[in-house]
């Protein structure tokens, strides 16, 4: 039996879901234990931590989770709204912010 090229290329089209969640597995699994925040509810606690920063060198410390973050934490802390924090607005900035960057 003679097997074309495109057979194996129609073969492999009906394959890439599994492929790709195999591979979103594989890397939450892989990344899991070092996961420290929590999914999509970390910003008010980078918040309060960059509300006890004194001055701007306190950007070149660990972030709210214990990791090196400078650029995080500079735009956290330029950010930072006194005490009340609008979530909402912020997420807004943050997503208009990424979808204009691609």
């Amino acid at each position: 039996m003679i097997t074309l090229a495109s057979d194996n290329h129609h073969k492999s089209l009906h394959t890439w879901p599994l492929w790709l969640t195999v591979l979103i597995v594989m890397t939450a699994a892989l990344t899991w234990p070092a996961m420290k925040a929590p999914i999509l509810l970390d910003d008010e606690s980078s918040f309060r931590h960059v509300s006890e920063f004194t001055g701007w060198s306190d950007v070149f410390k660990a972030d709210a989770f214990g990791l090196f973050r400078p650029a995080k934490n500079a735009i956290f802390h330029l950010f930072a709204p006194g005490d009340s924090i609008n979530l909402t607005l912020w997420h807004s900035l943050v997503l208009a912010s990424f979808l204009v960057s691609i």
